[in-house]
């Protein structure tokens, strides 16, 4: 009865069907960050997430370049043929460009890291390039099952992320080998990175049998906005979510952009607990009302309303509590972490609506619109960055002012998008 009941719902209601499924599996890859989070700050010091912070900001950069982008545009490809193409174009590219980025930093490393003002990630750097082909081995594979609406694959994916790489940190944790947080990463990341490509040869062999080096070129100059104003444009911003780290890394020392970099990754819980689940399906749906109607405004309005403003609500509820509960469930010297969401309160809400929003811009074709608000995101950062750091010279402060910008950046966003929805009128 119980299996007839629901199945009778998701066959009426598909999106919830997939909602579902995501959700679910999202939820279980999260309890493994969630389970990990109190040991993994009781055998690691503030400085060691720093450490990880800083690497993983260059990482960050990195991804970006490494692809052209081209792998989001999977979501937007009309056959499989050509959606497999573009995910061998996007992970040919990323190869060869991390493959000669590490090679040149084995010979300039010192002088990048002087430039950048990084001197603690001497030693650790050479990793950025791998970890960077890791993620984008990942998420390409993460694009191939949004496109092909294989929700419960992807909740899989999502599960074996997080389960590597939190496991691979404790392992290194356990065993006390200096380094463990980052020698963790590039271990769990490499796990992630070898499922996925082992289940979508063992899923999808058929698919690769259409790589074509013809097609791919072709494809190269088809796409050609995605490099052109995507490379760009998130350059832009993974630099303007970059930024704060350096400035903290810089100017306060890495204990302080341990406590940033945790109250970060904490207040992103509820973007990757149930966020990302939703932008998945929103991105599945978005894309093809646009291509039936020009348009997307009812699925907007209906995930703005029905699921977004229960989120906002229950975390402002206990915003209050932040620096108690982390100091109960971390550990008492994660306690300025706690205050450090409490300040970053308006901007984590903002930030969580218009990340899930994001995808509009792409499904839209607003790349070159994306670019000029990416632009202005990273001026209004800059400046507040140097407001703090610079001016006022106060870790709190400074935390105030990345606050301030993320806001003003994330509320132009959430217009626009919704702007976007509309189709053409």
């Amino acid at each position: 009865m119980r299996k007839r009941i629901f199945g009778n719902i998701f066959q009426k209601n598909p999106i919830r069907k997939n909602l579902f499924s995501l959700v679910s599996g999202t939820v279980v890859a999260q309890l493994f960050s969630l389970t990990f989070y109190p040991i993994l700050t009781r055998i690691f010091t503030p400085e060691d997430f720093g450490l990880l912070s800083a690497l993983s900001a260059i990482s960050a950069i990195i991804v970006v370049f490494a692809s052209g982008k081209y792998e989001e545009a999977i979501i937007i490809s009309r056959s499989k043929e050509e959606a497999i193409n573009i995910a061998s174009l996007a992970l040919f590219f990323s190869f060869l460009f991390c493959s000669v980025l590490l090679v040149l930093l084995c010979f300039f490393s010192n002088q990048f890291l002087n430039l950048i003002n990084q001197s603690s990630l001497q030693g650790w750097i050479y990793l950025a390039p791998i970890i960077s082909f890791f993620i984008i081995i990942y998420t390409t594979f993460n694009e191939w099952c949004v496109k092909k609406a294989t929700f419960s694959k992807l909740a899989t994916n999502k599960i074996i992320n997080s389960a590597s790489i939190n496991l691979s940190k404790y392992l290194f944790g356990y065993i006390r080998i200096g380094g463990g947080l980052v020698y963790g990463e590039l271990l769990g990341r490499g796990l992630s990175a070898f499922s996925s490509f082992f289940y979508w040869i063992k899923d999808d062999r058929a698919s690769f049998r259409n790589i074509s080096l013809k097609r791919m070129r072709e494809l190269v100059i088809f796409h050609i906005n995605f490099p052109k104003y995507n490379i760009l444009g998130n350059s832009l911003c993974t630099l303007t979510g970059t930024l704060p780290v350096f400035f903290l890394s810089s100017y306060f020392g890495n204990v302080v952009l341990g406590y940033y970099a945790m109250a970060v990754s904490v207040s992103a819980i509820p973007m990757t607990f149930i966020g990302q689940s939703i932008m998945d399906v929103l991105r599945n749906k978005a894309s093809s009302d646009f291509e039936k109607d020009g348009k997307c405004r009812e699925i907007y309005h209906n995930f703005f309303r029905k699921t977004l403003l229960p989120i906002v609500i229950i975390f402002l509820s206990i915003l209050y509590f932040f620096p108690s509960i982390f100091a109960f469930v971390l550990g008492v010297q994660w306690r300025n972490s706690g205050i450090f969401v409490q300040i970053l309160s308006i901007s984590i809400i903002l930030d969580f609506i218009s990340a899930i929003l994001m995808p509009i811009w792409v499904i839209a074709k607003k790349q070159k619109n994306k670019l000029y608000w990416q632009f202005f995101y990273l001026c209004i950062m800059t400046f507040f960055m140097i407001l703090g750091c610079v001016i006022f010279n106060d870790d709190k402060m400074a935390v105030v002012c990345i606050s301030i910008a993320r806001s003003l950046g994330c509320f132009a966003s959430i217009y626009y998008t919704w702007k976007y929805s509309n189709g053409s009128k």
